[in-house]
C-alpha cells in the first residue's frame, strides 16, 4: 500500500457517554480514498477521561459504488493505544466494538478471522494512516 495513493476526508464529530464507564466519550468518522477513488470507511471512538486511554476503531475496505453492498466490504475492529515509544494496534471482535454489526460496514471479522486475513498488514497500516492523518484521533492517543 503507498500512502501518496491516499487521502483522508474527515466526516462528523459526535459527543455522547461511552457505554462503560459513563464518562464523555467523542465518536468520529472518515473516508479513506485511495487513487482518488472511494476505498474506506472508519468509525473511531473514545472516552475523554476512561481510564484506559486507546481509541477503538471500526475499518470498512472494498466497494463504495452505488451498486455496492455489505457484501463487497470487509470490516475490521482493532484497538489503538500509545506505549511510551509507539502507538500499537490489536484486532478485536465484533462483541468488543460499538460497531459490530452495522448496516454501511457490515458485520466485522472476529479477532481470529481478522488476524488470519489477507487484508491484516494492509489494515492496521490504514490504522497508522488514520493516527496520522486525522488529528483528532492522533491529538487524543498522544495527550
Amino acid at each position: 500500500m503507498i500512502r501518496d495513493s491516499l487521502r483522508i476526508e474527515t466526516g462528523e464529530t459526535q459527543k455522547s457517554t461511552c457505554h462503560c464507564c459513563g464518562k464523555d466519550s467523542i465518536t468520529v468518522h472518515g473516508f479513506i480514498y485511495r487513487n482518488e477513488e472511494p476505498y474506506a470507511v472508519y468509525y473511531a471512538g473514545w472516552a475523554i477521561t476512561h481510564p484506559k486511554h486507546y481509541v477503538s476503531v471500526a475499518l470498512a475496505v472494498g466497494k463504495w459504488d452505488e451498486k455496492s453492498s455489505v457484501a463487497d466490504r470487509t470490516s475490521f475492529g482493532f484497538n489503538a493505544f500509545l506505549t511510551a515509544s509507539e502507538i500499537q494496534f490489536s484486532f478485536i471482535g465484533p462483541e468488543d466494538s460499538s460497531w459490530g454489526e452495522t448496516e454501511l460496514l457490515g458485520k466485522m471479522l472476529d479477532r481470529n478471522q481478522a488476524l488470519k486475513s489477507p487484508l491484516s498488514k494492509e489494515i492496521l497500516a490504514l490504522g497508522e494512516y488514520i493516527v496520522e492523518a486525522d488529528q483528532r484521533v492522533g491529538n487524543y492517543l498522544r495527550i
